[in-house]
Order: structure tokens, then sequence, then C-alpha cells
């Protein structure tokens, strides 16, 4: 019986022998199907400029469900590793500028740059005033006075700035109502020319790339005052009666904050037009005093 068994064993496998053959290298020829995963890891915002204090959300784009991603950033040398939900992460508010990337088990993105930008401020600030010819007085530079201006009139003042970051404008607003804006010099620097004609007050407004404003502070632009010349008849200082030889002794003095450019005598008799002499043509100093005979002959007058 066993021996009939082997034989149609034997039989069969004769008569098949091509066919199984055939099987066994098709059985040995099949591989498992490689899984292929995404090879590549995107990442949004990339490189980034935010406000203090903002949020910052960092998302993977089209993220390849099946790998598991870790986000790695830094903000000195040492890398730090946060954990994502839904394939991001937020940073609420966002206090120093971060590098950053995320990678898998198969790829990993670029590292990206977010840069944390403060509010805009004026760090520095420089006057130079001209005064007026009348003045006398030499061009100052003032940086001291944080921005607020106290000059005579018609004194012309440059105004320059310096932030604490790039800015795109900065505009002077008056409470007037008008508005000067400045140039321009370099990304952190800014230079106008004005004239002071008026005391008011005024802020300077910033504006950065990310279109915030900087907060108001008020400045003040105060005219320093420029007396009148002041001038005294000392003598005779008083009512007189005039002799015949009609001879009106006068001592007179005056004086001017910046200097005396010359002296005149207004005089009236009865009542004809108001009438005037000069006295000294040319003064220069800030003080003068003066004698004088005052001739009144030639008017027809009767002591």
């Amino acid at each position: 019986l066993i021996l009939f068994v082997l034989v149609g064993i034997g039989s069969v496998w004769a008569l098949g022998w091509k066919d199984f053959r055939y099987a066994l290298n098709q059985f040995y020829a099949v591989k498992p199907e490689a899984i292929a995963y995404k090879k590549s890891v995107e990442l949004s915002p990339g490189n980034v400029t935010v406000g203090k204090g903002q949020q910052l959300v960092i998302r993977v784009v089209d993220p390849d469900t099946r790998l598991k991603h870790r986000l790695f950033y830094r903000w000195d040398k040492q890398w730090r590793e946060l954990g994502m939900t839904d394939y991001s992460y937020s940073f609420p508010s966002l206090e120093n500028s971060i590098e950053y990337y995320v990678e898998n088990e198969v790829a990993k993105s670029g590292i990206y740059k977010a840069v944390c930008l403060d509010e805009p401020f004026v760090k520095s600030w420089e006057l130079n005033y001209r005064y007026p010819a009348y003045t006398g007085l030499s061009a100052r530079r003032d940086s001291l006075s944080y921005g607020n201006i106290e000059a005579y009139k018609h004194t012309e003042v440059i105004l320059s700035v310096g932030t604490n970051i790039p800015v795109e404008t900065a505009v002077m607003r008056f409470s007037d109502g008008t508005s000067q804006a400045m140039q321009q010099v370099n990304g952190t620097h800014f230079s106008t020319r004005l004239t002071i004609t008026a005391a008011k007050t005024w802020y300077l407004e910033l504006t950065d790339a990310l279109g915030r404003r900087s907060r108001p502070e008020e400045k003040t632009i105060t005219l320093i005052p420029d007396n009148i010349p002041e001038v005294r008849i000392i003598f005779p200082g008083e009512d007189v009666l005039l002799d015949q030889s009609l001879l009106l002794p006068l001592i007179i003095t005056a004086n001017d904050d910046f200097g005396l450019a010359d002296l005149s005598l207004h005089y009236q008799i009865n009542d004809r037009p108001p009438q005037s002499l000069i006295l000294r043509s040319l003064i220069t100093s800030k003080l003068f005093t003066l004698d004088h005979t005052f001739d009144l002959k030639g008017f027809g007058l009767l002591p």
C-alpha cells in the first residue's frame, strides 16, 4: 500500500513538474510592497517677523499623518523640543526671536527664524538751533531735552531722532491739528527742519513694518520771550516850563536784551502831526545813555 501511494505521488509530481517549478519561482519572487512616506516637511509661516507679545502659530503643511512630528526651537544655543497638537504649535505671546524646525521619523524641515520686534520708540533725540540774526547768538546743539524745544521766535530747528528698530515713517503731530513728516536718513534715523513761530505741544508718531504705531509721548515747543527795547527819559522826567532859549536838556537811557540798533525821539507840538528825530543812527551795545539838548526854537513856540 505504501509503495502504491509513493508511486502515485511520484506520478503526479512527474506530470506537473513544470507547473510546480513555476509556482515555486513565483512564490520566491513575491516581496512585500514597500511603504512610501512623504520625504519632506513644509512649515508655515517659515521666516517671519512678529511684534513682541504677539501670537505665533507654527503649522506643518500637508503632514504625513502616519508619522509623529516634533517641533524644535531655540532662542540661544540650546535646542528645545515641544509636542505638537494637530500638527501645529502656538506661542501665545512671543517675547524673543527664535529659530525653529520640525522633524519626523523620515524627514526634517529647514530651519526658520521668527524675528520678534519691540514696539517702536525713540531712543535718541538731537536738536540743532539756528537763532535769528538779530539775537547775535551762535548755533547750538542739544541732545538732553528729549525733543522739547525752547527757542526765540523765528529760530530754525533741525530735529534728528534715532529709533530702537527700523520703522517705515516718522510724523510730528502738533496740537493745532497740523503734522510734518520727517525725512528718513536710514532705517532707524530721521530728520526734519522747522521754524519756530508759536508755542504748542506735539508728539512723534512712528510706524513700523508691521503697521504698529508708537505710543504718543507729549513734547512742548516753548517761545522764549523777546522783550521789546526799554527807553526812559530820566531827565527832566517831568513836565517843565522852558525859558526864552527854548532848549530842553534831555538824558535818555535805552536797553535791549539782544542789543540796540538806533535811537529816535518822537514828539508832537500842539495839534501838528507827530514827528520824529534820529538821535543816534548806529548803536552797537545793549545799554545806551545819551545827553541831548532838544532845540525848539524853530517851531514857532513862545516861552
